[in-house]
Formats: C-alpha cells, structure tokens, sequence
C-alpha cells in the first residue's frame, strides 16, 4: 500500500459502508412492511356482513379474498424487484471492494516523477472504472451474450441452482456471504406472498364463475367481462414474474460465484490500474497471492 494512495482507500472504505448500511436499512424495512401487511391482511380477513344477506355477503367475501389474493402477488412483486435493486447494491460494494483489495497490495517500484511529487493522493477510480465498463461491454459484445448475463450465457442456469441450493445448505462463494443471507430472506418472503396470493386469487375466480347465471342475462355480460379481466391482470403479474427471475438468477450468480466478485473486480482493475499509473511514470507491482497475482 503506498501512502498517497490512502485518501482514495479511505473513500472507497466509505463508499463500502454506506453501501452495507443501504441494504440493511432496505431488509429492515421490508420486514417491518412484510410483518405489517401480514397483520392488516389478517385483520381483514376477519371482516364479514353478517348483517347483509347470504348472496350479498357471499358477493363480498369473494371479492375479499380476490383482493387479498391480488395484494399479495403485487407485494410478491415489488419485493422482487427491490431484490434485483439489492444485487446492484453488491455489485457496487464488489467493485468498492475489488479495487480497494488492488490498492492495498499495491506497491510502486518508480517514485513520481520530480514535477509531481508535491501530489497529495493519487486518485484513479473513476478513470478505471470507465476503462473497466468499456471492456466488459466490448467483451460481451463479442460473444454475443445479454448485457445481464454479462457475458456467462449459463449464468441463469447457475443462478437459479445456486439461489434454491442455498435454502438448504452453504454453496461455494467467492464473495462475501451477506448476498446469500438477503437471498435467502427475500426468496422466503416472495414465495410466501407469491404462495398466498396465486392461492387465494385462483379460488376466488373458482367461486365467481361457479355463482355467475350462465343465462344470458345482462348481468351475465357484466360478471363474465370482470371475470376476463382479473385473468388478464393475473396473466400480466405472473409474466413479470417469469420475465424478472432470470435476469435475478444471472445477476446473483455473477456476484456470489461469477464475473462480481471481489476477487474478479480486483483481477479486472489490476491491468486498467497499472495503465493509470503509467501515465504518470510509475511502474506498479502488487503482492503475490491467489486473489491478484503479480501486475
């Protein structure tokens, strides 16, 4: 480590941490809302009229039970997409990360020249990060491969082994572990909503067609319309629900196991890093070791 590159760790350390305090203060309250919803869908689910007729509380507890159902898939998808929110979360602590462990084994061989010895901190994140992105698009250009697979074309596949495997035991991770604790409490609490709300919507249009006068009454128009769209509606939530999960599984896989690691970032910055540096005359090795190597 060199000391005019302790302004920039100091930075990136900083970044780190308000990265971690970021996820944590969204799992907290996502809990807190989890727990709440739970609570009012229960109280809810107690209402009923007995003061009103048979049909008319029938109607009622129908349309009460469709809400709740619709509800839960709707919760089941915003916390889906709050969990591909996270991911680019530990992508930005990874790269925080990565370039932090490269200029902690750093070690200049040529001092800076004599003009520029009265430099203070030698900051080059920004510029590396930049030369970072234009070879990981270059290189995912070249494969042909999705820009969310990040070149990996089997990174859904493996995300999708990796996140379920992780319900029931430790997989391999070349990451910090944080990412495989919130996998394994978000994926809990959507299936637990995604359960719920399939469950409770599908019974009530079950117990609406099933009390529709299939007569060729007005009402008969009117019911089977609705009926129509609370399908489309449930169409339109599962295939968000389809569309979402692969792009996730590609991202978690990347960051736990893949290209979004620590050690990958840091492996990635090590070339880009030394370009830096050379454009002020200095020559840069870093610590033998099995993250990094020699530059």
């Amino acid at each position: 480590m060199q000391a005019k590159t302790f302004g920039e760790i100091h930075m990136l350390r900083h970044e780190i941490s308000e990265v971690k305090k970021c996820v944590t203060s969204y799992i907290s309250a996502l809990l807190s809302g989890s727990g709440f919803i739970i609570i009012v869908f229960s109280g809810f689910s107690v209402i009923n009229l007995d003061n009103e007729t048979n049909n008319t509380s029938g109607q009622f507890e129908i349309i009460k039970e469709l809400a709740i159902g619709l509800s839960s898939i709707l919760i089941s998808i915003l916390i889906l997409f709050l969990f591909m929110l996270i991911m680019y979360k530990f992508v930005s602590h990874n790269r925080y990360a990565g370039y932090c462990l490269l200029l902690s084994t750093e070690k200049w061989e040529t001092p800076l020249p004599g003009d520029q010895t009265n430099i203070e901190n030698v900051f080059g994140w920004e510029w590396c990060l930049e030369r970072v992105r234009e070879r990981d698009q270059a290189i995912a250009a070249e494969r042909g491969s999705e820009p969310w697979t990040h070149y990996d074309r089997d990174a859904m596949f493996k995300g999708c082994e990796l996140m379920f495997s992780s319900l029931l035991g430790s997989p391999i991770n070349r990451s910090w572990g944080f990412p495989i604790t919130v996998s394994r409490i978000l994926l809990c609490l959507i299936s637990l909503f995604l359960f719920i709300g399939a469950s409770l919507s599908l019974h009530a249009v079950y117990k609406y067609i099933a009390q529709i006068p299939f007569d060729g009454s007005s009402g008969y128009v009117g019911e089977l319309t609705f009926i129509i769209v609370i399908l489309g509606v449930l169409a339109t939530f599962f295939a968000m629900h389809f569309l979402a999960w692969p792009m996730l599984w590609a991202r978690y896989y990347n960051v736990v196991q893949g290209s979004y690691t620590v050690a990958e970032y840091s492996r990635k910055f090590t070339d880009v890093r030394q370009e830096f540096l050379a454009m002020f005359g200095i020559k840069s090795s870093h610590f033998t070791g099995t993250i990094i190597g020699n530059s």
